[in-house]
């Protein structure tokens, strides 16, 4: 097998396998090349198991070190999440360059939790070996910035970029910027990037969206609406990431009419709703119909906790909070994970119908799912207990948390005083 022919651009990524398979079988000899490329195609198909194998065979044939080899590698690892693999790889590839630092950088940054911190330490090794940051490498660790939510390291990627003359002027590496200072909560330096960018006249339509979710994110709903205005004044064609989040920002606003008229808009244009969008109309028409917005959220597909949370609060400032349980109960049958927000309109939910029995059922699903450390979850159960005339149940779980705010005083001191009264009476 010679590197000509695996560099056909028919040969499909299947049949190469195939090929590589009956090479092995044939005793052909195998290059780095060929390693490279079917490790590749490993990595278009999600094929695990097969690239171990190819993994097995670089070893045996002594290319694990092979920078190339090894960073293909890593890309597959960290594709299902392996990032111990990748990383083991990464410490066998003898000779590496910035293509094998940047693949390593990239995994990290891909990945899950506080592992995207690894980014950072392979940057700072690298620099350590004389091997300066690329632009592929700077934007694979503006996005560890960008998942980690730390600000001062995506500040100074930020500065570095700027010293060596990286990214400027380049619309895409900007709206990445404008992304990470999204996620990290630094909405005056991405509203300044976008600035520059509007400058230039050559803003595309993620950096509005970009832009708009800071503000949202921020609390400033007024300015992500300013923004969607000047988007429809200069006839920039918005996305369905932009219509949602303009509804978004009429529901802050109380904007209900103008939420309605992008509705309408969505609705001339033909446009096809995804969750994101399904959520924020749900969100609108529960404080202008909350049986338009069930009809709406009906309609959702594959929905997730945030559009069960939406309809659950909708009902419960609706006053309706029977259907705000029952939502929940869909929500489980279903197998969608509750988060804090939802357990939060449950308990309150059930503190307004004062059902003893499904208080002890909810607190009892609390703790199953561990979500009682939490302090305002904990509040909430006892406000629920001392709203349904329980004091002591309400007592019992104010004697065994870690910690209390005035919330957690309050709701205990407004059952025990009403408790307390009708005793002297």
């Amino acid at each position: 097998m010679t590197d000509k022919n695996l560099s056909t651009p028919l040969l499909k990524y299947d049949d190469f396998l195939r090929r590589y398979v009956a090479s092995k079988h044939n005793k052909f000899s195998l290059c780095a090349s060929a390693i490279t490329i079917c490790l590749k195609s490993c990595i278009s198909i999600g094929t695990l198991e097969f690239g171990r194998g190819v993994h097995v065979d670089s070893i045996k044939l002594n290319f694990n070190s092979d920078c190339f080899v090894g960073s293909s590698l890593i890309k597959l690892y960290s594709q299902y999440g392996k990032i111990k693999d990748a990383h083991k790889v990464f410490d066998e590839i003898t000779n590496k360059d910035i293509v094998a630092y940047t693949s390593m950088i990239t995994a990290y940054a891909h990945s899950g939790g506080s592992f995207a911190y690894g980014a950072f330490n392979i940057a700072c090794t690298m620099q350590q070996h004389g091997m300066l940051p690329n632009r592929v490498t700077l934007v694979s660790l503006l996005h560890a910035a960008a998942k980690l939510g730390v600000l001062q390291e995506g500040r100074a990627i930020h500065g570095y970029a700027v010293r060596r003359g990286i990214g400027l002027c380049d619309d895409v590496f900007e709206t990445i910027l404008l992304d990470m200072y999204h996620k990290c909560g630094g909405v005056g330096l991405a509203a300044s990037v976008f600035a520059k960018m509007d400058a230039r006249k050559t803003i595309n339509v993620g950096s509005w969206n970009s832009l708009m979710g800071a503000y949202l994110h921020n609390g400033q709903a007024l300015e992500a609406f300013e923004l969607f205005r000047q988007m429809m004044c200069r006839n920039v064609l918005p996305d369905l990431l932009t219509l949602a989040n303009a509804i978004f920002s009429c529901v802050e606003l109380n904007y209900l009419r103008r939420g309605m008229s992008i509705h309408g808009y969505m609705i001339t244009m033909g446009v096809e709703l995804d969750l994101v969008a399904s959520t924020a109309l749900v969100d609108l028409y529960c404080k202008l119909d909350v049986t338009k917005a069930r009809k709406l959220f009906e309609r959702s597909g594959n929905k997730d906790a945030v559009v069960y949370n939406v309809m659950m609060t909708g009902y419960l400032e609706n006053e309706f909070p029977v259907e705000a349980v029952n939502v929940f109960r869909e929500m489980v049958k279903v197998n969608v994970s509750p988060n804090v927000a939802l357990f939060l309109n449950l308990i309150s939910a059930v503190s307004k119908l004062r059902d003893i029995k499904l208080a002890r059922s909810i607190h009892c699903h609390v703790l199953r799912h561990m979500h009682l450390s939490h302090l305002e979850i904990a509040n909430q159960i006892i406000h629920a207990y001392a709203n349904c005339g329980y004091v002591m149940d309400a007592r019992e779980v104010f004697n065994r948390m870690r910690t209390r705010d005035l919330v957690s005083w309050t709701s205990m001191i407004t059952g025990i005083v009403p408790a307390w009264m009708s005793k002297i009476c």
